[in-house]
């Protein structure tokens, strides 16, 4: 999980979400959102600061991701 970091979602309203997490489970996200709501759903997953990175996973480059 990718925390405290933005997120630009790339969806059709342009959602850019701050001091928000990333979570991916098997190469894939799994979720998106509010850091509380993230690490609430996952809480056994390893953590990553995110901060002062903004993180584009709509990004056609980033089908795969890596910390």
């Amino acid at each position: 999980m990718i925390h405290t970091t933005t997120i630009v979602t790339g969806d059709d309203a342009d959602t850019v979400q701050h001091g928000a997490s990333i979570a991916i489970r098997d190469d894939r996200i799994a979720a998106i959102g509010p850091d509380e709501d993230v690490a609430r759903a996952f809480p056994d997953a390893e953590r990553i600061d995110g901060r002062n990175r903004a993180r584009f996973p709509a990004s056609p480059t980033s089908t795969r991701i890596r910390a």
